[in-house]
């Protein structure tokens, strides 16, 4: 341990006008090693800051660096009074984006960040981060997320912003709501009895004896653990974003924690199980007299019996059991949060910057994005395009594209969108086919429904179809919770086509803007896609036989655009037949819809205009 230089490296004081600093014998110190720090002390220590919570612990912080450090290098910054440990700072400097940055150790996997100081005295507080701010705001800037309002830090940061607004830069707050479950038994008693709890734990209940666990044994947790990442991973994959447990360093990190003597008093895994089938896991902390909410998973081939909202009343009577004072659903304003917590904290985000010119671009940024985050919230057509070029964006980023061929793509589908505003055609031929087929497919090649445990199970299987289309299993997730039928046909192991059968009216026509309204007893087949390495074998049309014949006498409509002829040769190989094409035209923004038939109409369907009144479907 090394005492650090205290002299000015600029002349200016970057928080000129903060409240005036008592005079106390405070020595600051820097650390690089986190080895060197003594457990003992600095526990101590946390136990003595009353704004310190589990993410300030030695061994979260040991575990967390020993599985992100890398090559980054530790600034744990200490205080001491007469050799005694009066505060701590721990931080990191990270250049991974080139412009050096001072962060928290713990950031992204903590809740609640903050500077140590014994007795929550803010002297200390301002005496780490005058530090901080003397010996590398010139040279670094400093992200301090996450950090709690209430916080000796966070009240310190409030002020200096205020003081020095060009140069301190808040740039979030995120709410952190909270049960109160201490002398407050009425309402936690209200939460308890609510009905969607009783009837999901009923319905739960109805599909075997359903045991619940709690663990804190390490050696019981540690058998658990895959089978939770498994199922956090199979959890997200039907989202827009993977599962952090895609990633070594993070389950690493979770190993880390077991394994270290934060299990001891911190750490509860909890599980809820029907006979050998795990349903749902929470990988809970314990901090001072809270229980937090930290990482939940499920079953989501069960989502809809919610087992998400059986294990959070376990846990709620788990926690009301043992005497805590509080359930902290920590960071986040989830809908289901405001639902069953009866307070709200607040955290926010600080940036200080190392120039003027640095602090100015981060406040234009700021309001640029706030602008565009505002627009495309907007329902309007300017609204929709840009949400179509930011996801455009980001699924180049999600197939693995960098920045540059990511912009490119947003790029071309602007240009795209301007041609389609000034003039474009676009029109597709509506297929019916009424009758079930005498045969299935040919052999070797198999059709058959999957649901969503297939999908998910089947991962290897979808290899091919996951790289053509990263979304695949977000949008199946979707479209099967909404009574959509998948069919998949496989070669071997492996699935080499796939599409979709919709039976609700009405149905969205994308490619010509218009919505097709049908019968009941009749579905639209639609979204079909073979593998690249499958293609020219002629399986569209199988695909489409091997449908049918599961589907039985069920009138069935399919529609291609007109520019895709082996679509259309594969759609009439099947035994579609021809009823009508439906045409949009767009000159200068203005748009004009139009459908013709090619016959009499076979079954009672009609095209919407969007944003209109039904019209028949006949000629305009």
């Amino acid at each position: 341990m090394q005492q650090t230089d205290h002299r000015p490296m600029h002349s200016r004081d970057l928080f000129a006008g903060a409240a005036p600093r008592r005079a106390v014998a405070v020595r600051v110190d820097e650390i690089s090693d986190l080895g060197a720090l003594d457990r003992e002390a600095w526990d101590a220590l946390v136990a003595s800051a009353p704004d310190s919570t589990v993410f300030q612990c030695f061994d979260w912080l040991v575990s967390w660096w020993e599985a992100f450090g890398g090559r980054r290098r530790a600034l744990v910054l200490i205080a001491q009074r007469d050799n005694d440990l009066v505060g701590a700072a721990p931080l990191f400097i990270d250049d991974t984006f080139g412009q050096p940055c001072i962060r928290f150790i713990g950031e992204n996997h903590a809740d609640y960040l903050t500077f140590l100081a014994r007795n929550g005295a803010a002297e200390v507080v301002e005496q780490l981060l005058d530090h901080l701010e003397r010996c590398y705001s010139a040279q670094h800037d400093i992200n301090l997320v996450d950090v709690p309002e209430i916080s000796a830090l966070g009240l310190l940061l409030e002020r200096r912003q205020k003081a020095a607004p060009l140069r301190v830069l808040r740039t979030k707050v995120t709410p952190c709501p909270r049960l109160r479950l201490k002398d407050n038994d009425e309402q936690v008693e209200g939460v308890l009895k609510k009905k969607s709890l009783k009837r999901h734990a009923a319905k739960l209940a109805a599909q075997g004896a359903v045991e619940v666990r709690h663990l804190t044994d390490a050696r019981e947790i540690l058998v658990q653990l895959e089978h939770f990442f498994e199922q956090h991973r199979r959890r997200w994959a039907v989202t827009p974003f993977p599962s952090l447990f895609e990633a070594e360093p993070d389950r690493r990190f979770y190993r880390n924690l077991v394994k270290s003597r934060f299990c001891d008093r911190c750490l509860m895994l909890t599980t809820v199980s029907i006979g050998t089938r795990l349903v749902a896991c929470h990988f809970g902390l314990i901090s001072r007299a809270d229980f937090l909410w930290y990482k939940p998973s499920f079953d989501v081939t069960l989502s809809q019996l919610s087992p998400g909202e059986v294990l959070l009343r376990e846990l709620l009577l788990l926690a009301r059991e043992r005497g805590f004072e509080y359930f902290d659903f920590t960071r986040g304003d989830e809908a289901f949060k405001s639902r069953f917590s009866t307070e709200v904290r607040y955290n926010a985000t600080y940036l200080v910057y190392a120039s003027r010119v640095d602090a100015l671009a981060a406040h234009i940024r700021a309001f640029a994005m706030g602008v565009l985050r505002r627009r495309l919230s907007q329902s309007s057509s300017t609204g929709r395009f840009l949400r179509q070029v930011k996801q455009a964006f980001t699924a180049a980023r999600l197939a693995g594209a960098g920045l540059p061929k990511a912009a490119v793509a947003s790029l071309w589908l602007t240009g795209e969108g301007c041609r389609r505003w000034l003039i474009s055609r676009r029109a597709v031929h509506l297929f019916i086919a009424q009758e079930s087929p005498p045969v299935g497919t040919d052999q070797g090649h198999r059709v058959r429904e999957a649901n969503l445990e297939y999908l998910l199970e089947g991962s290897n299987r979808l290899d091919e179809m996951l790289a053509f289309n990263q979304q695949f299993l977000v949008d199946a997730h979707k479209r099967l919770a909404q009574g959509e039928r998948c069919f998949v046909m496989e070669d071997q192991e492996r699935v080499v086509a796939v599409g979709w059968v919709n039976p609700r009216s009405p149905h969205p026509v994308t490619e010509t803007e218009a919505v097709l309204r049908f019968p009941e007893h009749a579905v639209v087949l639609y979204d079909f896609h073979i593998v690249k390495s499958s293609r020219g074998l002629g399986l569209y049309p199988q695909l489409l036989t091997g449908i049918r014949f599961a589907l039985g006498a069920v009138p069935a409509l399919i529609y291609a655009e007109d520019w895709n002829v082996a679509s259309l040769r594969g759609i009439r190989r099947a035994g579609f037949t021809l009823e009508a094409v439906i045409e949009n035209r767009t000159l200068f923004g203005h748009r004009r819809l139009t459908w013709r038939l090619s016959r009499g109409q076979s079954i009672s369907w009609e095209i919407i205009r969007r944003a209109a009144q039904p019209s028949p479907a006949t000629m305009p």
